[in-house]
Parts: C-alpha cells; sequence; structure tokens
C-alpha cells in the first residue's frame, strides 16, 4: 500500500478522501443506529464531536498504511516556528472573531448562551475536526504528493495545488444537510486555504503546528454557533453566499507569498532526493541552476497553475449560477431579506412574520432557503398581502432551496409568514432550525 500512495499520489489522495468520507458516514450511521440518545439529542457539536473522534483514528491508521508515521516525530522549524509561518490565519481568525462577536453582540444584546460543558465540546469538536482534517489532507495527502513531486518548484506547485483541491472538493458531500450555493462558495474558499495551509505545512514540517492553526481557525470561524443557543453547523455553511468567494483570495496571495523562489528553493533542497546530492556532494550551487532551468519545472509550475485557476473558476461559476445570477435578469434589487433561526422548544406548531414590505408592481423572484437539523420538519412559507389574502404558499420537508417567480403590485404592502410544523418528530429533541427569505426585483 505504500508504495502504491507513492507511485500514484492523485490515486492515493482519491481514496483518502473516500475513507475520510465513508468513516464519517459509517460513524454517524452507527450513532444513529445505536448510540445512547444523549449523542444525538445536544446539538451539532456533541454529535459531530464524537464523529470526529472515530474519524481521527481512521486517519491516523492510514498514515501508518501509508508508513507516513514519520510525520509524528517531525520537528521541522518547531511547534512555535510553525505557528509563526502560519501567523496570517491566527491573525485572521482572531479579527474573524472580534467581527461576528459584536455583530452578535449588537444584535442581541440578551443572548442565550449554551452550559458551559456544551462550549467545552464546542472546543475540543472544533480541535478534533483540525487534528482528523490535518492528519488525512496535510499528513497522508500532501506527503504522498510531497515525496513523488516536490524535487524541483514544479512539484511543489503541483502538490500544494493537488492537496489544495482535494481537500476542498471533500467539503462537497456538505450539500446533502446544507444550501447548495452555500457549500459551493465553502468548497471554493477552503480550497484556496487548503493550498496556503500545506504551503504552511511545507515550510514548517511540524504536523501539530498545523492541527492547532486548523482547529483554532474552526474554533473562531463557527464561535457564535458555538456558545449561542440554537447555532449549528449546517446553518453555519448555509448562511454563505457567493459574495464570499472573496475570502480566497487573501490565501491565494499567501500561497505565493509563503511560497516565493527563495523559499520554495530551501523546500525542495529539503526534499529526500535532493538533500542527499547536497549533503554527499556539497553541489548546492549546481543543484541551484539544474532547478532553475528545468523546463519540467517551468512548463510543470504553468500547468498546475493554470489547472487551479480552471477548476476554481467553475466553481464560482456554478456557485454564481446556483444563486441566480446568471438567469438573464438584470438591475435586480431586494425588497425583503429575512432570516429566522432558532432552537426549536418543543412546540408541534409556531410561526413567525417578518416585517412588512412596499413592492412596485413588477415581477420578482423569491429565494427560499430551509434548514432543520431534524429531517421531519415542515416548514410553509407564504406571502400575504394587507388583506390577509396568500399570493403564495408553499411547504417543504426537511433541508431545501428553491427559487419562485411572484407578480406583486405597488398598491398593497406584504409580509412573509414561515409556519413551522414539529408534529411529525416522533419525540422532543435538542434540534435547531434556519430559514431565509430574499424577494429581489426581476
Amino acid at each position: 500500500m505504500a508504495s502504491f500512495g507513492r507511485k500514484h499520489p492523485l490515486l492515493a489522495g482519491i481514496l483518502t478522501d473516500v475513507v475520510f468520507e465513508l468513516s464519517m458516514m459509517i460513524t454517524a450511521t452507527l450513532l444513529v443506529m445505536f448510540a445512547p440518545s444523549f449523542f444525538m439529542s445536544n446539538g451539532d457539536f456533541v454529535y459531530q464531536g464524537t464523529v470526529e473522534c472515530f474519524v481521527a483514528l481512521a486517519g491516523i491508521g492510514l498514515v501508518y498504511l501509508f508508513k507516513l508515521d514519520g510525520m509524528f516525530n517531525e520537528r521541522g522549524s518547531g511547534f512555535f516556528g510553525g505557528l509563526f509561518v502560519g501567523l496570517y490565519f491566527i491573525v485572521i481568525s482572531l479579527f474573524s472573531l472580534a467581527v461576528t462577536g459584536l455583530q452578535a453582540f449588537a444584535t442581541n444584546p440578551n443572548p442565550q448562551f449554551e452550559p458551559g460543558w456544551k462550549i467545552a465540546v464546542y472546543f475540543i469538536t472544533m480541535m478534533l475536526v483540525g487534528l482528523a482534517e490535518e492528519i488525512f489532507f496535510r499528513g497522508v495527502v500532501s506527503n504522498l504528493f510531497y515525496e513523488k513531486h516536490a524535487n524541483d518548484p514544479a512539484g511543489v506547485w503541483t502538490s500544494v495545488i493537488a492537496t489544495g483541491l482535494i481537500f476542498g472538493l471533500m467539503h462537497l458531500t456538505n450539500a446533502l444537510g446544507s444550501d447548495l450555493e452555500g457549500v459551493i462558495v465553502q468548497v471554493f474558499a477552503v480550497s484556496a486555504m487548503g493550498m496556503a495551509l500545506t504551503a504552511v505545512y511545507y515550510r514548517c514540517r511540524n504536523i501539530w503546528a498545523m492541527v492547532f492553526i486548523h482547529g483554532f481557525l474552526d474554533i473562531c470561524a463557527a464561535f457564535t454557533s458555538g456558545i449561542l443557543q440554537g447555532g449549528s453547523i449546517s446553518a453555519e455553511i448555509g448562511s454563505y453566499d457567493v459574495s464570499q468567494c472573496i475570502s480566497a483570495a487573501p490565501y491565494v496571495i499567501l500561497t505565493l507569498v509563503l511560497l516565493r523562489p527563495s523559499k520554495i528553493q530551501e523546500i525542495v533542497k529539503k526534499h529526500p532526493k535532493n538533500a542527499q546530492i547536497v549533503a554527499e556532494n556539497e553541489l548546492s550551487d549546481m543543484l541551484d541552476d539544474r532547478i532553475r532551468s528545468s523546463k519540467r519545472s517551468k512548463l510543470g509550475c504553468a500547468a498546475a497553475v493554470v489547472s487551479a485557476v480552471i477548476i476554481m473558476s467553475s466553481l464560482l461559476m456554478t456557485a454564481i449560477y446556483v444563486s441566480g445570477g446568471f438567469d438573464g435578469s438584470v438591475n435586480r434589487s431586494d425588497v425583503l431579506q429575512m432570516s429566522h433561526a432558532g432552537e426549536w422548544n418543543g412546540e408541534d406548531r409556531f410561526e413567525y412574520t417578518s416585517k412588512e414590505f412596499t413592492a412596485e408592481s413588477a415581477d420578482y423572484r423569491m429565494t427560499i432557503r430551509s434548514f432543520p437539523t431534524n429531517k421531519s420538519t415542515y416548514v410553509t412559507v407564504s406571502v400575504v398581502d394587507q388583506n390577509g389574502i396568500k399570493y403564495y404558499t408553499q411547504s417543504f420537508g426537511g433541508v431545501n432551496s428553491t427559487a419562485v417567480e411572484l407578480s406583486l403590485y405597488s398598491d398593497k404592502t406584504y409580509r412573509v409568514v414561515l409556519e413551522y410544523d414539529y408534529s411529525s418528530v416522533e419525540e422532543y429533541t435538542i434540534c435547531s432550525y434556519s430559514t431565509t427569505v430574499v424577494i429581489s426585483k426581476l
């Protein structure tokens, strides 16, 4: 298995991705079927943390199967040296934490916090996510590509880009429980982030620094969902929109900075094939010349970058298309944006009404996204005028995303009514819901 991985890192990387997904799906299925109700009735993070424990164990097993266990003892530039190389991730995480925290508490001056033990579970879960994903994608995938290709600059770029894309595409499975547009945006941004993380790892060669950086990044990114009641992973992903694709740009710039020529030379020289040449013959200058003049290096770098641009552009175009950006309409403007999220309080039925809005006499597009954590939940979305006449009504079960066209009139005011139906849920469990509705002029 080890020789297969080193000869065919792309196939081995895809296999690693499959093992990651299967270990997550099998663990989740077993929890649903056999675990005590505690694991399923205390929110996303108790459940997710349990899953991540077993996924991390599967990753460790894969590390030993590919005979890459030396990475656990690899010191590289040291733990704190690794944090310094990845300092951008620490800074941007703290900035994100400050912004989202201020926004959350500004809009809700009296927030309801989760119990202390659930907040502790949230922190542990996010660090376990970092552990599992770094073992699989930096520990296994990036090391297999590194050993095969990273003995010249083209190979380094190929390894970084391939690892980032495999890491990003793995998140496509989130579409099973979240809005498709949000998932595609997540894949786009995470692919760029995965490239930057791989560049940090190649620079520092310390897997434990990478685990901390990744876990800290996740803690800050979803902080309010972890400490405030009603938070959920699926609702967090569902809140992503196309505009957030711009978050990938700093990661691309960071990767270019981390892999600038002087640093990429250091990475190449430390590759086992080249390190032996330098150690035995002390011909580092000759090695520099061979690396710089390599036709394969120049063509390979160009091919790797072009491939990444094509794939990332395809993801961006898909996200824009899914969001309705290429439906032929122009001059769209929103007349209503509403979002309703919370934790189910045990009632069979309850409703929420938006503020009133006035529309011009025109055609509109209404986009509806519903993300209940319990798939037996139904939500009915209605557009009602000032006299109580319904212009649109439709019920949705489970996770749904749809867009419909409406004809509204300028002499009326309207509101959107959300009616939740939990009567099909067999027993009370702690679960959350999130519904967004956007009405835009065509």
